[in-house]
């Protein structure tokens, strides 16, 4: 066998070495992520089970919240109805003057006197 050959027999030896070691690494990080993904899975599960008995208490929650949000909106509803409430009307802050401040009133609006009543 030549020099030359051996000498490449040899980098081929330590390149495949190298490699092998590199792939050994590779290996072993793989086993302690599946190892740590194995606990956090059992942890997720855990807390699926520990979950899984409020669905009866959210869906009673969500009938309960149907509910009120619907006799909201019908009390929008009569509200608007009494008050003459008209979409897109031009004048929706006329209700919003304080009682007791407007220009009709004879209270002193500078007065330092709060009175709630």
């Amino acid at each position: 066998m030549s020099t030359g050959a051996l000498v490449t027999l040899i980098i081929i030896s330590v390149a495949v070495a190298v490699v092998a070691a590199f792939l050994i690494t590779v290996v072993y990080q793989l086993a302690r992520i599946m190892g740590n993904l194995k606990t956090v899975l059992g942890v997720v599960g855990g807390v699926v089970e520990k979950t899984e008995a409020l669905e009866p208490v959210i869906s009673d929650i969500r009938a309960d919240l149907a509910g009120g949000e619907a006799a909201i909106g019908s009390a929008v509803d009569r509200l608007k109805a009494r008050t003459g409430y008209e979409e897109g009307a031009a004048d929706h802050d006329r209700d919003r003057e304080p009682a007791g401040i407007g220009t009709s009133s004879d209270v002193d609006p500078q007065s330092s006197g709060f009175r709630n009543y």
